[in-house]
């Protein structure tokens, strides 16, 4: 008797997404792959690497539902602020008239949700301002503010599928994979590049000099990271779990944190920014840094409040309320990083040297 071939649809095939499907050719070639893409030339590029391309956009509630009823797994990672995607997936899932198949779903969010859940921690040393995803959903729950970012699509997929009782009466088995910032160069044939060290060095080059922090902030300003590599990885090896799980028995939590075992600083990552444009003889590089001590003066320097990231960059650099994640979920299956570092990235990974030659 054939076992027939399972079908994992990914929504969201860019720097992570299109990342996670390479590593998934390799990792788990049982798997048939599918992804959701607006653009002909990434469906072409899709269909030349043996995955089939779904023709349709996160607002086409209707295609998403469909695909992800037929799935046996589905990973979204195009953002982590589309709730009408997410709940097209959960539609899609409840809606399968056989559920006698279990399907895997993997919403990715993002660690900023986790900034301010350290309130009342702010004097606390880094090590007590950590939250682990084995804590259980209502501790990790207890410190997340109502209106953090993310919140208004995590708590809605929380509401509806992604509890026990919930993935009992659908046969399912759910987790919240939540990435700090991730870094690194992309998986060929896109070698996309990541957000906020790119964001940096733009703002440093249009600004015409680079930033420094004060002394002050430095020595509380630090932040969780991954490497896309270790992020796809860990994808799998989360995937590999929830195949195996029972839909109604409780996991450590519906929250699965990757970042690596330390947070870096910031100050460190400003200055490895700074010395690949002093480097690449960049004229903001040959500028005197402009030394930050506020996060007004961070958020101007980044273009201001209609940029609408900055006022997030700000709270996560400069607040000192700001939560720390330990993957001790991913530990406990035997899951490693081995990337060294954003740091080290910028450094000696050559990420940003692109945008800079641009």
């Amino acid at each position: 008797m054939t076992t027939q071939q399972k079908t994992l649809f990914l929504i969201g095939p860019g720097f992570i997404g299109g990342t996670l499907l390479q590593h998934l050719k390799q990792r788990r070639p049982d798997l048939k792959l599918t992804a959701l893409t607006r653009r002909e030339e990434q469906a072409k590029e899709l269909q030349d690497l043996g995955i089939e391309p779904i023709k349709g956009g996160l607002d086409d509630a209707s295609i998403i539902k469909e695909h992800a009823s037929k799935a046996d797994i589905v990973i979204h990672v195009a953002t982590a602020d589309h709730l009408e995607s997410a709940l097209a997936v959960v539609d899609g899932i409840k809606s399968r008239a056989d559920k006698s198949k279990k399907v895997v779903y993997i919403h990715t969010s993002g660690n900023n949700e986790l900034a301010q859940a350290a309130k009342g921690l702010e004097k606390a040393s880094v090590e007590d301002k950590i939250l682990s995803d084995s804590q259980g959903d209502e501790a990790i729950e207890k410190r997340l503010a109502s209106d953090a970012p993310h919140r208004q699509v995590d708590g809605p997929l929380r509401e509806q599928l992604f509890n026990d009782a919930a993935e009992k009466a659908n046969n399912a088995s759910t987790t919240v994979m939540m990435p700090p910032l991730v870094y690194g160069i992309g998986a060929a044939p896109w070698h996309r590049i990541s957000i906020q060290a790119p964001i940096l060095a733009r703002a440093m080059m249009q600004n015409g000099n680079t930033i420094a922090l004060d002394r002050a902030v430095a020595e509380y300003a630090y932040w969780d990271a991954v490497s896309v590599h270790d992020l796809s990885e860990a994808f799998v090896v989360l995937l590999a779990q929830l195949e195996k799980h029972t839909p109604g028995e409780s996991q450590p939590s519906h929250y699965c944190f990757p970042a690596e075992p330390a947070p870096f600083p910031w100050a460190a990552l400003f200055d490895a920014i700074s010395s690949q444009l002093q480097k690449h003889a960049h004229p903001a590089g040959q500028a005197s840094p402009k030394v930050l001590s506020d996060r007004a003066a961070f958020e101007d320097f980044l273009g201001g409040k209609e940029t609408g990231f900055a006022p997030v960059f700000g709270q996560i650099v400069f607040e000192r309320d700001n939560c720390y994640t330990r993957p001790d979920r991913l530990h406990a299956l035997g899951f490693k990083h081995k990337a060294k570092g954003v740091v080290d990235s910028v450094v000696n990974g050559g990420e940003l040297e692109p945008l800079i030659k641009e």
